[in-house]
């Protein structure tokens, strides 16, 4: 397994909330892989990504899953360029579309119908025999207090339903794609951060907060753990596991940081508090969490100097690989 020299890039983001310019240290990985021959195997690999995602959300327009399931295949082709297996990158791709997708259904859901669904993916990907999605039951009294079902427990329905089917033909098309040995590894890892999606529903219900439970839970819904498992079967050989947990935290808490720094102004102007600068303030439910600047600029120089410390990290864990490799 080639290991890539590690570098650091500084990124500059404007962030118009307080007129600051927050300076990101990023690892770039700098090596170079053949791109000859793989224009072919790119086009191949985005229209069959384009069926799968046809077949997971017939309902929405074609256009549009033509532009999400391009924007897709080009993000994994940008982050794991040295995979060439095409069937791992059809699965790393398909995975980033049920990360992200089951991830905003489940924002728009209640409570109840939220964990709901995460379970019954759950299920789906392990599976385990259908579980209802009766939203209405005496089980869960939250949400059939009347008759007739609300028009939010109807939206609930349909979500729940769309969760189901996406869930559905992305376990299909998985199998698909890789060894009953290796699903059962990868499932395993996606019911881990589907069911850390279900603690961070609950986490939002909460009146008080503790940002290291937040820390945590991100931590399992960034979604990280199932691209390394399929990146570790791109190899025959490679770093050893604690290497490449450790190497998994920091890119976590990367990822994790810089999410929140870059989607502040958007977080905030939607309402939503789940991001660290806004938890730290203590004011997530103010009905201005910018009021009071000095608080936020506060967050948001703690986020850049925990995110700067954890790309320090990883790049010392790539320099030891890096020696062990030329030894």
């Amino acid at each position: 397994m080639e290991i890539p020299k590690v570098s650091f890039v500084m990124q500059k983001v404007q962030l118009t909330t307080c007129d600051l310019i927050a300076k990101l240290v990023v690892p770039h990985l700098e090596s170079a892989y053949p791109t000859q021959g793989r224009r072919s195997s790119t086009c191949d690999n985005l229209e069959k990504h384009f069926q799968f995602r046809l077949s997971a959300e017939p309902t929405v327009s074609i256009e549009k899953v033509k532009r999400k399931a391009t924007a897709e295949r080009m993000a994994i082709s940008a982050t794991f360029p040295s995979i060439t297996d095409s069937k791992l990158v059809l699965a790393m791709t398909a995975w980033l579309f049920h990360l992200c997708t089951v991830d905003d259904l489940v924002e728009q859901m209640s409570l109840t119908a939220g964990q709901r669904s995460l379970c019954n993916a759950i299920g789906v990907m392990r599976r385990r025999k259908h579980v209802s999605l009766d939203l209405t039951s005496k089980k869960h009294a939250d949400i059939s207090m009347h008759r007739r079902a609300s028009s939010d427990q109807i939206s609930d329905a349909v979500l729940a339903s769309r969760v189901h089917h996406i869930t559905e033909t992305f376990r299909r098309h998985l199998r698909s794609l890789l060894s009953p040995a290796a699903y059962t590894i990868v499932s395993k890892d996606i019911c881990e951060v589907l069911s850390a999606m279900s603690s961070e529903t609950e986490y939002k219900h909460l009146r008080r907060h503790d940002l290291g439970e937040y820390l945590s839970i991100r931590q399992k819904t960034i979604g990280l753990a199932p691209f390394f498992t399929l990146l570790c079967r791109s190899h025959t050989s490679g770093p050893p596991s604690n290497t490449l947990s450790t190497l998994q935290t920091h890119i976590a808490i990367l990822v994790g940081f810089q999410n929140d720094l870059v989607g502040l102004e958007k977080d905030h102007s939607c309402g939503e508090w789940m991001n660290y600068i806004i938890i730290s303030t203590g004011r997530q439910h103010a009905r201005n969490v910018v009021e009071g600047n000095g608080l936020v600029e506060c967050g948001i120089k703690s986020a850049i100097m925990r995110h700067n410390e954890a790309a320090r990290r990883f790049w010392s864990v790539g320099q030891r690989l890096g020696k062990r490799e030329v030894k």
